[in-house]
């Protein structure tokens, strides 16, 4: 099964692409696929054996009392970090990622100023020059992405 799935999805993933090319993602996809459904047989005996024991109930089971709390109603527990036994992992930020977002949140705020006062300048509300707001609103702008 597992082998005609991974045909499947490269004969998919090739249509279209220069012979080359696809001779290439077919032989990418074949070693790939090696040795994949012993993991695979693995995971879901475990998984089944995991899904048994959490049949019976408990504290903290995707079966038991936490599940139906959470209105899952004996599904698998969302816990922001996939489902319970997805093989994904937690999405990982690197730390740079809150200050490079907060950065982000400044310039975006310093482009809406920077048009804010820019029209109020324009119109006449707020006295001053014109080109300080301009320049506010091309950096915030150019800053921002």
């Amino acid at each position: 099964m597992v082998e005609q799935a991974v045909r499947t999805l490269v004969h998919g993933a090739a249509t279209g692409l220069p012979a080359p090319w696809a001779q290439a993602v077919r032989e990418a996809a074949g070693r790939g696929a090696e040795g994949l459904a012993e993991p695979l047989d693995e995971v879901v005996a475990a998984d089944r054996t995991r899904d048994a024991a959490d049949a019976k109930g408990g504290w903290g089971t995707r079966g038991g009392r936490n599940a139906k709390k959470a209105g899952e109603g004996g599904s698998a527990v969302r816990t922001g970090r996939g489902t319970a036994g997805s093989a994904a992992g937690p999405s990982v930020r690197p730390k740079w990622w809150a200050v490079a977002a907060a950065g982000q949140g400044v310039l975006f705020a310093l482009h809406v100023a920077g048009l804010l006062w820019l029209l109020g300048a324009v119109v006449g509300v707020v006295g001053g020059q014109w080109w300080i707001p301009a320049v506010v609103l091309t950096g915030g702008g150019l800053g921002g992405p």
